[in-house]
């Protein structure tokens, strides 16, 4: 998969890689909720730090450097989770369609056995 124009290894598919995805995504939203009495600059490290550990944690300590380089910007690291949680949903919805079309598959074509135990109708 390409993100941000860097070729990184990410496989929804896989149950070990969709588990540390989905813990990491957890971790990102619980972070967005507001700390009593955080200074907004606290608040930005905190919410980006967050975000710089989501892609660290799914592609390597020191990741995030390559996306954000130095910068501690609140609306980039944002931006940057909320496009890759796009991409991951458009290879979910990928999933999801092929799982429909098997599934429509086999119930447009019974077995024989099915088609065999069907009532017939007389011809009136």
């Amino acid at each position: 998969m390409v993100f941000r124009n860097i070729e990184v290894d990410f496989d929804i598919y896989d149950a070990d890689t969709a588990e540390v995805y989905e813990g990491a995504v957890q971790t990102v939203l619980e972070s967005a909720v507001p700390k009593e009495g955080e200074s907004l600059a606290d608040g930005i490290r905190r919410q980006c730090n967050t975000v710089f550990a989501f892609f660290d944690t799914l592609f390597g300590d020191g990741f995030h450097k390559e996306l954000f380089g130095q910068r501690t910007n609140m609306m980039e690291c944002l931006q940057a989770f909320k496009e890759f949680l796009e991409l991951v949903s458009k290879q979910r919805e990928h999933l999801t369609a092929l799982t429909a079309e098997i599934q429509s598959a086999q119930t447009a074509a019974p077995n024989r056995a099915a088609r065999r135990a069907a009532p017939r109708r007389l011809p009136s």
